[in-house]
C-alpha cells in the first residue's frame, strides 16, 4: 500500500512537471511565432518601400531620359546649322 501510494505521489509530480513543461514549451513556440510574424510584416513593408523608391526612381529616370533626349537632338540642330554656315562662308571665300 505505501509502494502504490509513494508511486502515485511520484507520478502525480513528474506528470506536473511535464505539464509545466509543455505549457512553457507552448508559450515560447507562441512568442517565437509571434516575433516571425512581426519579421515578416517588417520585411513586407521594407519590400514596399523599394517598391515604391525604384518607381519613383524609374520615373524620374524616364522624365530626365526625354529631357536629354531633346537636348541631344537640338545639339545636333545646332552643329548642322553651324557646319551649313561654315560651308557657306567657305564658299563665299573662295570666289
Amino acid at each position: 500500500m505505501l509502494e502504490e501510494t509513494i508511486f502515485y505521489i511520484l507520478g502525480s509530480i513528474f506528470l506536473g512537471l511535464a505539464i509545466i513543461f509543455l505549457c512553457i514549451l507552448i508559450f515560447y513556440w507562441i512568442r517565437v511565432s509571434r516575433n516571425l510574424h512581426k519579421i515578416s510584416l517588417n520585411l513586407k513593408e521594407i519590400s514596399s518601400n523599394l517598391e515604391e523608391a525604384s518607381s519613383s526612381l524609374k520615373e524620374k529616370i524616364e522624365g530626365l531620359s526625354g529631357i536629354i533626349t531633346s537636348l541631344i537632338v537640338f545639339g545636333e540642330k545646332i552643329i548642322k546649322k553651324y557646319s551649313q554656315k561654315r560651308k557657306t562662308k567657305k564658299g563665299q571665300n573662295k570666289k
